[in-house]
């Protein structure tokens, strides 16, 4: 089980790009781009050299390149961060439906406030993390509305290339990135974005056939989230969003075992990872 645990986990610990397949239209490169900046950001852990990478993509104005907004959107998120300097763009320019969440970005977090509140009770701290009053303040506020006015822009003729390239052109980086993309979507309750992004980034994927009952398919996948846990390989932020998963199934499990498994059918590279059965020759 150990041999064949890891060999299924290289999906989740790839993250470097493959060699492009061919020539490829434009929007494969824009797209590989887009990729890469945001496996850097969050595996490498690396923002600033992302932040690099999203400028190189938000240059490129071009008209097959409408993915250039998502990395506008998450530039302006860096900034109010103070990561990044401010990516200059004219109002006149910028979609109608995405001036609200870019303008929304550029207000800066009241740091001081927040650090005042962290000095103060821990119990009122908590109780107000709850409210809307009292929350914290939203950490990206555009991204998601870019992915989702992007997804209503492209045509179908871009669509049917982005689809071409998924079934042939897609690199190893890639896939991991739409994956865990759509589990932290799952984790945090942004069920939308995780359908959006299915829907854009796994057209033909279906969750794998498992047979037996929830309880016993729940009990394999904890068994294996628990040995790739402790397997030395696995990355840190790999290990951090495995931790996350696991803790979501046994709390959901808990209550509701379909839910889970429910979830768990949702996730695309991890369903297959940890819900299909080993070969023998794995154990």
């Amino acid at each position: 089980m150990r041999t064949s645990l890891r060999a299924a986990a290289c999906l989740l610990l790839l993250a470097a790009p493959g060699p492009a397949q061919g020539s490829g239209p434009a929007p494969a490169r824009v797209t590989t781009t887009l990729h890469q900046a945001w496996l850097v950001e969050v595996l490498d852990l690396d923002a600033r050299r992302a932040a690099d990478l999203y400028r190189d993509l938000a240059r490129d104005r071009q008209s097959d390149n409408p993915e250039r907004w998502i990395a506008i959107a998450r530039l302006a998120e860096l900034h109010r961060l103070g990561v990044t300097p401010a990516f200059a763009v004219e109002v006149a320019e910028v979609p109608q439906a995405l001036r609200r969440p870019l303008a929304e970005a550029q207000e800066p977090i009241a740091v001081a406030n927040l650090l005042a509140r962290a000095a103060g009770d821990p119990a009122e701290l908590l109780l107000g993390l709850g409210t809307e009053a009292q929350g914290m303040p939203p950490l990206r506020p555009a991204v998601h509305e870019a992915e989702t006015w992007l997804l209503g822009q492209v045509d179908p003729s871009w669509r049917n290339r982005l689809r071409l390239r998924q079934g042939l052109e897609r690199t190893r980086f890639s896939v991991l990135l739409s994956a865990t993309r759509i589990l932290n979507a799952e984790l945090e309750g942004r069920r939308a974005q995780a359908d959006d992004t299915r829907a854009l980034y796994f057209t033909q994927w279906r969750p794998p056939a498992v047979r037996g009952d929830d309880a016993a398919n729940l009990a394999r996948a904890r068994t294996r989230l628990d040995a790739l846990l402790r397997d030395p390989a696995t990355g840190g932020m790999t290990r951090n969003q495995l931790q996350r998963l696991r803790d979501a199934l046994e709390k959901a499990a808990a209550t509701d075992p379909a839910a889970a498994m429910a979830l768990l059918l949702r996730l695309p590279t991890y369903a297959e990872l940890l819900l299909l059965e080993q070969p023998a020759g794995g154990r």
